[in-house]
């Protein structure tokens, strides 16, 4: 099985053409990547580099993998990237003064309501604040929710905050943590 350390290794070298510079990049000892590449090479069957004590070069082997994993790792990056995309972030912070923001009216100590990092409101009790981004959460599809709540929350504050979820989004899969963030009472991951 092909090991994801190998495969950087491999194209840190192919980027490098040193293995101490590869080594480098990679926070380990030259001959960690020396043993990622033996194994590479090994369970590849092919060999990737013509190397000698002052010189490394890809095979044409080497080229053909090369390109290939480079491939899949772009691949991997826009499939993370996408997955992200479709990551909602919900947050739920205090006005530590009196301001306003797009129009908005905020007093010294009002709950702000922020999704996908942008104001989503204003709210002066928490459990409103909470009741409207659990129905944000099921207006948007929520099948995977995740609620951390801040060091300055009780565990029966998120017990409460909780069932609003499950109340909201009865058919959303919910977990609660106990995240310990300051300055944030709860952030919120709605997949």
């Amino acid at each position: 099985m092909i090991n994801e350390t190998a495969v950087r290794c491999f194209l840190t070298l192919c980027d490098t053409l040193s293995f101490t510079e590869t080594a480098k990049r990679m926070y380990m000892t030259q001959q960690s990547v020396s043993k990622y590449i033996a194994k590479l090479e090994e369970d590849l069957g092919y060999r990737l580099f013509i190397r000698t004590h002052h010189y490394v070069a890809l095979t044409r082997a080497g080229e053909i993998f090369r390109r290939t994993f480079a491939l899949s790792a772009s691949a991997f990056t826009a499939a993370m990237e996408e997955a992200m995309g479709q990551v909602t972030t919900m947050e739920i912070t205090y006005a530590a003064r009196d301001s306003s923001f797009d129009g908005n009216a905020i007093q010294a100590g009002d709950y702000l309501l922020l999704v996908d990092n942008q104001l989503f409101g204003t709210e002066k009790s928490m459990e409103t604040a909470l009741e409207k981004l659990a129905q944000e959460s099921q207006e948007r599809g929520g099948e995977f929710i995740s609620i951390f709540y801040g060091e300055g929350v009780q565990q029966g504050e998120a017990e409460q905050a909780l069932a609003q979820f499950e109340a909201a989004c009865p058919e959303a899969e919910i977990t609660l943590l106990e995240g310990g963030q300051p300055v944030y009472h709860y952030l919120i991951s709605v997949e």
